[in-house]
């Protein structure tokens, strides 16, 4: 069966995405709310400045993937539930700021 608009359920996924990574970030950007760390949380993060990153004009995107990358990697070993949350708030606000003023 030929469908006339084949990717519209993708579209609609992909919308919901979106409106799930503004509603987390608008959680988290509200003073006073705890951050909870989670590894779904650290990885949606990751994905959403990478997906953020896509948009950059002026900025080597190579270089900023693998900047992102490397901090990450170099938290990886943090076990402290405190810094966890502290770091994942960082990125958060990162994330908030337009990828720090780079858009």
């Amino acid at each position: 069966m030929h469908h006339r608009f084949p990717l519209a359920g993708f579209r609609d996924h992909r919308q919901q995405q979106q409106r799930a990574i503004v509603v987390t970030t608008a959680a988290v950007a509200m003073p006073g709310v705890a951050v909870q760390w989670s590894r779904p949380a650290v990885l949606g993060l990751y994905r959403a400045i990478l997906r953020e990153g896509r948009r950059l004009q002026y900025t080597d995107r190579d270089f900023f993937v693998s900047s992102v990358r490397r901090e990450f990697q170099k938290h990886r070993d943090v076990r402290s539930t405190a810094t966890r949350e502290q770091l994942l708030k960082k990125g958060w606000n990162f994330l908030n700021s337009k990828l720090g003023g780079l858009m």
